[in-house]
């Protein structure tokens, strides 16, 4: 294939590396969040909140973690002993400390949202957990990401973005999330932001996600094809 000029290269890498820098921007200000309660000792209060169809937020902060169980969410267990714990972050280093970040556990946060008269369609947009977990609320299966075990030899990390909506029949969440890591030693645990918001939101969050990494996949073929 012919080379292109040396000129003609530069004006293209310059261009390339405008519209990359552009499009960072871009992400950074429409991931803008805004000032909004954060978790406390196991508990956000939403009841304040007023969620619209164009605004995603975040359920971060200090989460309950019980290390070394996995909690049956029919069951009562305010009486287990649990730490609190900042998500997104590694989880606790409370597994065995030959094993580093290997082992499982279940996070807990409960959610106060608005009251409405009407039952209203959520969504909760899971970005990276490591490395597999499932997850309930109100004590029902909602989603599953690989598949979380007590042992390893059982897993299938899934770590790939996920969006998945509920109806709010009341303005009381329990979320739980089992999560358990034998693959990664680096980290473990919930490590990106959950986020909460309307059906609608959630969905065009995860649209406009994959838009801009298509985005960003498109102009680096299209800069190796005119270097091949």
């Amino acid at each position: 294939m012919k080379q292109l000029p040396t000129k003609k290269i530069f004006l293209v890498l310059t261009l390339f590396f405008m519209l990359i820098s552009g499009l960072r921007i871009g992400w950074t200000f429409m991931h803008q969040m805004p000032q909004h309660p954060q978790a406390k000792k196991g508990h956000i209060d939403l009841s304040s909140w007023e969620f619209t169809d164009d605004q995603t937020i975040t359920l971060n902060g200090e989460w309950e973690y019980f290390p070394n169980e996995f909690l049956d969410p029919t069951k009562n267990y305010n009486r287990l002993k649990s730490v609190y714990t900042t998500v997104p972050s590694s989880w606790p280093t409370l597994h065995h400390e030959d094993q580093e970040n290997y082992g499982y556990g279940t996070y807990r946060l409960h959610v106060t949202l608005p009251n409405t008269d009407e039952e209203t369609q959520y969504g909760l947009v899971f970005r990276r957990i490591i490395n597999d977990a499932d997850v309930f609320i109100n004590g029902k299966h909602i989603d599953t990401f690989g598949n979380p075990s007590t042992s390893p030899g059982n897993t299938a990390g899934r770590n790939i973005p996920n969006t998945r909506k509920f109806q709010a029949t009341d303005n009381e969440l329990d979320l739980l999330v089992h999560v358990s890591n034998y693959e990664i030693p680096f980290y473990g645990g919930i490590i990106s932001s959950v986020q909460i918001g309307t059906q609608t939101a959630t969905i065009k969050e995860r649209t406009l996600t994959n838009t801009l990494q298509l985005i960003v996949a498109i102009i680096f073929l299209l800069h190796a094809y005119m270097h091949a």
